[in-house]
């Protein structure tokens, strides 16, 4: 991804990469992959929680529920939640799969990128674009005043 060009951050944008990368890898060594989230830690250190259960394309909200709380208690700079979704692509009229990553960011950047993936005649997969879209906040909205964190408009226009 072009860096001049990109709204991402620089910790968005590989954040990015190493979602997608582990995405990748998983669906052409296994077939499929379980949605899974990335932490940045504020001392720049990484955590990852991966979802296990009987059906874990069900348990991003669990997920997102343990970001959030790492979030609150201002461990956390950064997450990348990615995840394996069914989505239709504009001009196309039947749905494809795709790697959704949720992007966020404790200063208040939030995107989801995706990118559209198929089975190939000769077993592997081809990748499509990645498309990003602004995408409100669903970790760091709850954060307000966490240590290490900046103020986000609302709080101080409020």
């Amino acid at each position: 991804m072009n860096q001049q060009q990109s709204p991402l951050s620089l910790v968005l944008q590989n954040l990015l990469q190493v979602a997608i990368d582990a995405a990748r890898k998983t669906l052409i060594e296994h077939g499929s992959f379980s949605p899974c989230a990335l932490r940045l830690n504020v001392n720049d250190t990484y955590d990852i929680s991966i979802a296990s259960g009987v059906e874990p394309q069900q348990e991003t909200p669990s997920l997102l529920a343990i970001a959030r709380q790492e979030a609150e208690s201002g461990k956390m700079k950064a997450m990348a939640l990615y995840r394996q979704i069914e989505l239709t692509v504009p001009g196309e009229d039947r749905a494809t799969d795709a790697i959704q990553v949720m992007l966020e960011e404790a200063n208040g950047g939030s995107f989801n990128a995706f990118q559209p993936f198929s089975k190939s005649e000769d077993g592997g997969y081809e990748f499509g674009r990645i498309v990003l879209q602004p995408a409100a906040n669903q970790v760091f909205s709850q954060v307000v005043d966490a240590p290490n964190s900046k103020k986000r408009w609302w709080q101080v226009w409020k």
